[in-house]
């Protein structure tokens, strides 16, 4: 089947060959006053800030299987762009499902399904992000941003506000809000602007390691198969079956890779930068 995907790349400062690759590749840029230089340095607004990519096309069969192949070099691109992050800088990923109409629709049970995976999953991915990641008030947990009752719920995520930001449930780390949210504006690039009808992965950031990125990516391609391919009982018995663990063992790999290893302990090996922490091969 034919799902869709994006990426949302932030950095505190761009390689400068990016506008020619914006160009080529169709990436846009803008400015995110939410990343930060932790060394009280201003940001160059014009070569920092977030970078995305246009909807790209990706295909996963019963065995969830992926594939991305038409459209990684175009994400092996969008990493090189990218010179300097920090715990500031966030990845995220953006799932669709597409109609006959173009347009993506998950519907509110395949919506409480991710919850439900997402809240079954929420331990395992916190161990494949960096430290930065996993208490940050952008990427908040599951039971910080729902309570108990939201699940027995038909509409896991309830009365929405227009604009975007104003709504809680936007900063857990998997954002469904997106799905539902009725914008008060037509034209796009506000906040109360129409929703894609997108599914946003937030929890990923502080690295711009394109095998790592990629790795990530892939997994939730994969859980948006297996959300958009099987009811909700299903999703959950292939999950508890171990039909995503290939996909969470080739982030752990990309994540730890040889050259981000302390050679003494064999340790995920991290840089301190005030409270900062960078993988030593971002």
């Amino acid at each position: 089947m034919k799902l869709t995907y994006g990426l949302e790349v932030e950095a505190c400062r761009l390689k400068p060959f990016w506008v020619d690759y914006a160009v080529t590749y169709g990436f846009d840029k803008k400015f995110d006053r939410t990343i930060r230089s932790l060394n009280d340095e201003n940001l160059d607004p014009n070569n920092s800030g977030e970078l995305s990519t246009p909807v790209y096309e990706a295909f996963v069969n019963a065995r969830l299987q992926v594939n991305t192949s038409a459209t990684e070099e175009k994400v092996r691109k969008l990493c090189e762009c990218l010179d300097r992050v920090n715990k500031t800088c966030g990845v995220h990923v953006h799932l669709g499902n597409p109609t006959d109409t173009g347009e993506s629709k998950w519907t509110d049970e395949q919506v409480k399904t991710w919850a439900v995976l997402g809240l079954m999953m929420e331990k395992r991915v916190l161990g494949l992000v960096p430290p930065s990641r996993r208490d940050n008030a952008t990427c908040l947990l599951i039971a910080k941003a729902y309570d108990h009752s939201d699940f027995n719920k038909p509409d896991i995520i309830g009365e929405l506000r227009p604009r975007k930001y104003d709504n809680l449930k936007r900063y857990c780390w998997l954002n469904l809000t997106e799905t539902k949210r009725v914008g008060t504006r037509r034209n796009r690039g506000y906040a109360a602007s129409p929703a894609l009808n997108t599914v946003e992965v937030r929890l990923l950031g502080n690295t711009r390691r394109y095998d790592y990125i990629m790795a990530w990516t892939k997994l939730w391609i994969a859980c948006a198969g297996l959300v958009a391919q099987k009811s909700s009982s299903e999703a959950v018995l292939a999950y508890m079956s171990g039909a995503l663990d290939s996909y969470f063992d080739t982030v752990k790999e990309a994540k730890t890779a040889p050259a981000n290893r302390n050679t003494r302990t064999g340790e995920p090996r991290f840089i301190e930068r005030g409270k900062d922490y960078l993988f030593t091969t971002l």
